[in-house]
């Protein structure tokens, strides 16, 4: 079922109920990544991001009401997160866990939660989110001049690789040596879109630009 915000369009939604106000004041916090909130025996996720969960996911779109407005909700059960979070990952996205943290049952109003984890495809090590006959490879590259640079790790397994690429066709080889290794995920400095543009249309992993 498709859930609409309404009377407002969801780009001018300003939550109402405590519950609202929690989840996107964090969401606010995380850009660029799904935010799965712990409620009860579910991890749930409302507006764009339920959206975008429940058609990777396979999962009901239903909605909540926050005070006359139906905000889009899908949830999974907490004792299956792992698997479902390894599902998001593996279509590219970030993804960040909201826990309670506090007891429900001493809470006093609103259950306290905060983001305890953000992962993404080269930060996980938890096996259930691992292929275990593969590497889990997170890269970084640069180009510069003289040389240009990768750093690899494997953070499951503690692997460091570096290596430096000078000369002519140094972002071609770059390119290659990435491309050779089948990473989880690519880092360029946000200076570069050039070369994360390259990667992009060379390799299936996620490239992220960071500052």
């Amino acid at each position: 079922m498709q859930a609409q915000i309404a009377p407002m369009e969801q780009s001018t939604y300003k939550p109402r109920t405590p519950l609202m106000r929690q989840y996107f004041g964090a969401r606010s916090q995380h850009p660029g990544v799904i935010l799965l909130m712990r409620v009860g025996d579910f991890y749930e996720a409302y507006g764009e991001d339920a959206e975008t969960i429940a058609g990777i996911l396979n999962i009901t779109l239903t909605a909540r009401d926050d005070g006359g407005c139906r905000v889009p909700m899908a949830g999974v059960p907490y004792h299956a997160v792992e698997r479902y979070v390894a599902r998001l990952l593996q279509g590219g996205l970030r993804v960040a866990l909201m826990d309670q943290v506090e007891d429900p049952k001493q809470a006093k109003g609103l259950v306290k939660r905060r983001v305890t984890r953000v992962v993404s495809a080269g930060t996980v090590f938890e096996d259930a989110l691992l292929d275990a006959g593969a590497n889990n490879y997170l890269v970084a590259a640069v180009v510069g001049n003289p040389a240009s640079g990768i750093g690899v790790v494997d953070v499951s397994t503690g692997e460091f690789l570096a290596t430096e690429l000078a000369g002519e066709h140094r972002v071609e080889r770059l390119t290659e040596e990435i491309c050779r290794l089948e990473p989880a995920e690519v880092l360029v400095p946000n200076t570069q879109p050039e070369l994360a543009e390259r990667l992009k249309q060379a390799i299936s992993a996620p490239v992220t630009l960071f500052s």
